[in-house]
């Protein structure tokens, strides 16, 4: 028998407003529990990166710092130096939030510019303890699913490895075969594998988790002759301190512990006879950046040392399955784009952020040139089987079965079934939220529990003090994910998705239930979803209206390779699967059609797609937005043979405020040399999309429109044997859209050979109606996601006090700060909804009305829309540190007294020299008192 484990997304609690991690793109919400990705945390406690002058070698400019530094009294170590892609190195400080040290490193003469860095965690597909709606519910984006910022507290995917029983995974594992399992059949890789291509002579360079390359489907070997991993490196090792820059790393990344990097490297290279890479025969290189722990410390040093490895080592692709805050001027995205300019096709995860509406494609995805991938649903999903047998002895089996692997049989028997019965509690309710009728009879029994009106983890509850011995969930919703407990309960749970819950709600009403989980095997079903957009997939654009996404490719239920010891095999979902898929893709490309003409190559491969049909309703044929797909889904059978090209391979037509036709060009070229290329031209419109209410509401998700934007092209385009021709495309905005309504509007320019055999390539075009310039910086009149701003005490360890609850601020009221202690202090939590350059927080002395300077944390730049990944992103706290001037370069203290703090965003494309190019919002005025003992909550008094 096979080992085979499924993992499935896990989603998150929804609150507290504390800070978590920023995502790494791993993985969606409905994806697999243990790894579509990785995630930004917070800023790096101490890292900087800092690049130096172009017209320096590296070694005079490094030399040059290290003296310079030392004249100024700077304290800094050197960790990395960077010089093959990237004159620039990895420097760490007592305190880089000092812009005091910022700007003095910046002064430097050999420094071109400083970069705060970023960390990483690594991401699983977001999981949900609770999530409150009716049944009737029918899309995972029907009102607001997920707030921003709804993240786990921990991974229970991390700790899989070492808890999984050996006598857990032995599985049977049916129908994963061609005719069933095959997403090659939806992209077209299986006609390029009849036709011999494997990726073979094409290295591809994937930077993630480490490999377990002792799995039999990736080689069980390593830099052996015919073994697929000839290079690789581990950047982190094992084991990490919660604290502080120390890694332990090797030349060996062979890992165990996280299955992220080996279910990547299986979708890439996988050999068969269950998993069947896109490029199993290319030569792998792994560089491994996340560690074990996954506690956030791994940072873009890590991501940039591994990037410029990889280049050293020859990649022709890198693969990036992991991401940040979409901005192209990070560090990353800038190492991205420079790769691409010397030639290496670096394909990247836009992110698994899609819940949060627009503005969510990550960095390095939105680098210049990068091939920035989204991600669509497989045709079919692997997952636990259940059997359930009626009265009537109709049977069937039920997939998926979400579930934790670690504890995966509900029944005591795997095969002896188990009384299935309908939750009722004490007042009548199926979603047993309240304790159970007493004289009801669970024990022994599985309890089936309809979603929403409480958590998890109290449903659970109640049908284990009734005696149950498991619980299923009915879900309201076509996508899966494993439910999640807010504490360890013994009692095995695991949710079905709506269509297999209905029909047992329906079953339950005239008939008796038994289920079973026969020898703990595993089946397959159709995908409801199949093609379709994964709803967690981000979306464009970026901050300054680029496209965002570059082409779509399968990443929802990939069923894939993992560590042994986690059960060899599991089904996962994100970005981060369709990224490999992408890069196997070119691999196979590169090697039918050589590497002399990249970006050619890269043309070819995003043009030829299928465009996505939106899911929105009935909308008359509309396509998805190019913002979420891209050019499209991938058709590489179309693009191997393809003899048309064309350029640009995406329109931009910026921001207007009138509804007149804006005209960009278009270069279309014939590969062909023998015969001309005869084609027509149509425009495919897509659903137009706002983050906006009709009443300038800030709203999640974004709502759509099928007013479409007008376009006006040559109806026939005649090119020349082995010639181009530019063509005009002009477009006019949706005229019945409005400019207060905000709208992202795009299409498609579809190119049709019409003679001498058919061919068909997509154009994406995008653009924005509306003064983009104004675009509101918070979610005004959403009082749940507008800033908060409370008053904290909690009482020392020595004291026997209780800690209190967050007050909300009252102007009203006097509050006691202790700045020796962090004993009592105010906090201001911010979420912002769009990207800004420059983020300011500073405070106001309301007697004189004067700016006194800036509040810890309160100066930022080039942030996104919750970058972090948590609902507030921007926190500062009222503790009495201040920095004076506006470089923050001086350090002080304020008095008590009566203040406010202003928040200060720029506006896109907004000059920061100017006021008027700022967005403002204040708090309400407070008063505080410095001082306080110890183990004391002083209640706050009426001023």
């Amino acid at each position: 028998m096979v080992a085979v484990v499924v993992r499935r997304p896990l989603r998150w609690s929804l609150w507290p407003a504390t800070v978590f991690s920023l995502l790494l793109l791993l993985l969606p919400l409905v994806a697999a529990a243990a790894g579509a990705g990785y995630t930004q945390s917070e800023i790096h406690p101490r890292g900087l990166i800092v690049e130096f002058r172009d017209n320096l070698e590296v070694d005079d400019a490094l030399a040059q710092f290290r003296k310079e530094a030392a004249q100024n009294n700077i304290d800094l170590d050197i960790t990395s130096v960077y010089s093959s892609i990237f004159k620039a190195a990895s420097v760490y400080t007592k305190d880089p939030h000092n812009q005091a040290v910022i700007d003095q490193i910046k002064s430097l003469s050999p420094v071109f510019k400083v970069y705060t860095t970023r960390q990483y965690r690594p991401r699983s597909q977001e999981a949900t303890n609770d999530l409150e709606l009716s049944l009737t519910s029918s899309s995972p984006n029907n009102g607001r699913l997920v707030k921003r910022g709804q993240r786990p507290k921990s991974s229970p995917s991390l700790s899989l490895a070492s808890s999984l029983a050996s006598d857990k995974t032995n599985f049977t594992l049916t129908s994963i075969d061609g005719s069933v399992y095959n997403i090659h059949k939806l992209t077209g890789v299986d006609k390029l594998h009849a036709r011999g291509l494997t990726g073979k002579g094409v290295k591809i360079g994937i930077i993630d988790s480490g490999v377990d390359y002792h799995h039999p489907e990736l080689g069980n070997c390593w830099k052996t002759p015919g073994c697929p991993f000839q290079y690789g490196y581990d950047f982190v090792g094992d084991e990490h301190p919660s604290e502080g820059n120390i890694h332990t790393p090797d030349d060996d990344p062979y890992t165990t512990c996280n299955g992220h990097g080996t279910h990547l490297a299986g979708i890439i290279a996988g050999k068969g006879p269950l998993v069947k890479g896109v490029a199993p025969g290319a030569t792998l290189g792994m560089y491994r950046v996340f560690n074990c722990v996954g506690n956030g410390n791994e940072s873009d040093e890590q991501v940039i040392n591994a990037m410029e490895m990889a280049y050293k080592d020859g990649m022709d692709i890198i693969s990036l399955s992991l991401g940040v805050d979409g901005w192209s001027e990070n560090p990353t995205a800038i190492v991205a784009s420079k790769l691409v300019k010397k030639g290496v096709i670096v394909v990247a995860a836009s992110g698994n952020f899609g819940t949060n509406g627009i503005f969510t494609a990550s960095r390095p995805a939105i680098g210049k040139g990068v091939i920035s991938v989204a991600s669509s649903e497989s045709d079919v999903i692997v997952d636990h089987r259940l059997d359930f047998m009626t009265t009537s002895k109709s049977k069937w089996s039920v997939i998926p079965y979400y579930t934790n692997p670690e504890n995966y049989i509900i029944t005591n028997s795997s095969t002896t079934p188990t009384a299935f019965e309908l939750a009722t509690d004490e007042e009548g309710s199926n979603f047993g939220c309240l304790p159970y009728l007493e004289n009801s009879d669970y024990r022994g029994k599985v309890v089936f529990a309809v979603r929403g009106n409480c958590t998890f983890t109290v449903k659970a509850k109640n049908a284990m003090e009734a005696g149950a011995i498991g619980i299923i969930f009915a879900s309201n919703e076509t996508s899966g994910f494993v439910p999640t407990l807010e504490e360890s309960l013994s009692m095995p749970v695991g949710l079905l998705l709506k269509k297999d819950s209905e029909r047992l709600l329906k079953e339950l009403q005239s008939s008796k239930i038994t289920v079973s989980s026969p020898d703990g095997s595993f089946a397959t079903k159709k995908n409801d979803l199949a093609g379709k957009m994964s709803y967690f997939s981000s979306w464009g654009p970026d901050p300054e209206l680029e496209i965002g996404i570059t082409i779509t490719a399968p990443g929802g239920e990939i069923f894939s390779t993992v560590p042994i010891t986690s059960g060899s095999y599991e089904t996962m979902s994100g970005t981060s699967m369709a990224t490999p898929y992408m890069s196997g893709v070119f691999a196979l490309m590169l090697e039918a059609k050589g590497k002399k003409d990249i970006e050619q190559i890269k043309s070819m491969v995003t043009q030829n797609t299928k465009l996505i049909p939106s899911d929105v309703g009935s909308r008359g044929g509309l396509s998805s937005s190019a913002l979420s797909q891209g050019s499209g889904f991938v058709n590489v059978a179309a693009a191997l043979d393809t003899k048309i090209v064309a350029s640009p391979s995406a329109l931009e037509y910026n921001y207007t405020l009138t509804s007149k036709y804006l005209t960009k060009k278009i270069t279309i070229t014939n590969l062909d040399r023998r015969m001309p290329l005869f084609t027509t031209l149509s425009h495919i419109p897509a659903l137009s999309y706002s983050s906006y209410d009709s009443e300038g509401k800030y709203v999640n998700p974004p709502r759509n429109s099928t007013e479409v934007a007008s376009v006006f092209i040559p109806r026939t385009v005649i090119v020349g044997p082995g010639r181009s021709t530019t063509i005009s495309v002009r477009v006019a905005p949706p005229r019945k859209l409005t400019n207060n309504g905000r709208w992202f509007y795009s299409g498609f320019i579809q190119i049709k050979k019409t003679a001498y055999g058919s061919e068909t390539i997509n154009i994406p075009y995008t653009g924005f109606k509306g003064l983009y310039t104004d675009l509101p910086l918070l979610p005004y009149d959403d009082d749940e996601l507008m800033p908060r701003f409370d008053y904290y005490c909690t009482a020392s360890a020595n004291s026997t006090e209780a800690s209190s609850d967050p007050i909300p601020v009252d102007s009203n009221t006097t509050y006691t700060i202790n700045p020796d202690n962090n004993q009592s202090y105010i906090t201001l939590n911010v979420t912002t909804v769009r990207p800004s350059r420059i983020l300011k927080l500073e405070l106001i002395d309301i007697k004189s009305n004067k700016t006194l300077g800036y509040m810890p944390n309160g100066y930022m730049t080039y942030k996104g829309p919750l970058d972090d990944g948590s609902q507030y992103p921007l926190a500062t706290t009222v503790n009495g540190q201040l920095f004076t001037d506006s470089d923050l370069k001086k350090q002080t203290r304020y008095s008590s007294g009566s203040y406010k703090i202003r928040l200060s965003g720029l506006k896109l494309f907004g000059n920061p020299s100017l006021p008027k190019d700022y967005e403002t919002w204040e708090t309400t005025t407070f008063n505080i008192k410095f001082g306080g003992g110890d183990g004391q909550c002083p209640t706050p008094s009426s001023t």
